[in-house]
């Protein structure tokens, strides 16, 4: 009937103007007289950036009949929430990506309120969701809560396909066996923990297991920075000790002609830094060769002259490959990554850092109901300022 704004929140005044007509209790028709009136205050969702309150005068009734009492019935009200039924909604759609502590301060509620709604209806949504077998599937370590968890990548179709709380043989095969159809599942990409290759090979007879580029690569830089540090050491060099770290670890081919200068200039005033860091430079351009076979001659030749003064570093990484052969030069023929499984690792720690507190089975519904309630472009509602599909956002409007 009117609204009033209170700085902080705005309030409304309402009134539903339609009477029962049977008792809530006994069922019985055309026994009703009114009994007093009661206003409650109800949460809604929230308007021009502020939060919302109805304050409902809501009618009390009295059966001849039956001589009890109850409320007036309020079809968009969830009494039990106090609250409207698209403010429970809202809080349900914003809840999975959105932090609970923001929710609350947004629609003015108790966080433990938020946590229940999206809890309830996560539950709901995870026992109804059903994982679709891909053709490539990404499957990679993730750390929360201080625990490695594994992830579950649909590379093709860049969806994230589950989460679980264990990175051993056993729960990967558990999780791999109940995929439907799985011998439908051409290529899997790993980093290089055995436990999941020997879990691929177990139940998925038709996959090709490709260990991921950037898990080999990235060794180099590693092995670069060991040298690095060995001749600091040695030179009693103690201040600024990631002088030139970066510097050394970027590829040739990405530096400006006046990095290219610095990077010489380090190098020509070391022998043992030189050697590295060309060990480093050729064993990248390993991976711009075609076929498989010039690719693994090159390895071949590369292993074979790693330079006597940075053996200790290198020398693992050859030893490495080798055992690794077959997953690694895989990739030569089908160059598959597990870039988007490494984007979805980093999206959901970005979550449950911003969380601080979740429990596992929280962050895996939020991380997986991203993609079934954000699907789409999405774009930010002015009224309420919540997170909508631009479908439905046209429609907030």
């Amino acid at each position: 009937t009117s609204t009033k704004d209170m700085g902080a929140h705005r309030v409304a005044n309402a009134e539903y103007i339609v009477t029962p007509s049977y008792c809530r209790k006994c069922g019985v028709q055309d026994r009703l007289y009114a009994h007093g009136t009661k206003t409650v205050e109800y949460r809604d969702t929230p308007a021009w950036g502020r939060q919302f309150i109805i304050k409902a005068r809501v009618g009390r009734y009295r059966c001849r009949e039956c001589l009890e009492t109850f409320m007036q019935p309020l079809p968009d009200i969830d009494t039990r929430r106090h609250m409207t039924k698209r403010c429970v909604e809202y809080i349900e759609q914003q809840g999975v990506t959105a932090t609970y502590a923001d929710l609350a301060r947004a629609v003015g509620v108790d966080e433990k309120t938020i946590r229940n709604i999206c809890n309830e209806r996560f539950a709901r949504d995870m026992a109804e969701r059903q994982i679709e077998t891909p053709t490539v599937l990404g499957i990679d370590e993730l750390t929360l809560m201080g625990r490695k968890r594994t992830i579950f990548v649909d590379i093709a179709g860049k969806k994230l396909l589950d989460l679980i709380d264990a990175m051993n043989r056993g729960k990967v095969e558990r999780w791999l066996m109940r995929l439907p159809n799985r011998e439908h599942v051409r290529y899997v990409t790993i980093d290089m923990w055995g436990p999941y290759r020997e879990a691929v090979a177990a139940t998925l007879p038709n996959a090709q297991v490709i260990v991921d580029k950037w898990h080999v690569v990235s060794k180099l830089n590693a092995a670069l920075d060991r040298v690095r540090n060995r001749l600091r050491r040695a030179a009693g060099i103690r201040k600024n000790p990631q002088k030139g770290r970066r510097l050394l670890q970027t590829s040739r081919h990405h530096l400006s002609p006046m990095r290219q200068m610095m990077v010489d200039g380090m190098l020509a005033n070391n022998g043992t830094l030189d050697a590295a860091w060309h060990a480093k430079e050729t064993f990248y351009d390993i991976w711009d060769l075609r076929p498989r076979a010039e690719a693994e001659n090159a390895f071949n030749r590369w292993a074979a002259t790693i330079p006597a003064c940075i053996e200790d570093e290198f020398r693992p990484i050859a030893n490495m490959v080798n055992n690794w052969r077959q997953e690694i030069f895989a990739y030569f023929e089908n160059p598959v990554t597990n870039a988007y499984t490494e984007a979805r690792n980093g999206l959901i720690k970005i979550g449950n850092r911003a969380g601080r507190g979740y429990a596992f089975e929280t962050m895996r519904a939020k991380a997986l109901l991203a993609d079934i309630y954000r699907h789409g472009p999405t774009g930010k509602c002015t009224a309420c300022k919540g997170t909508f599909p631009l479908v439905r956002l046209e429609q907030c409007e």
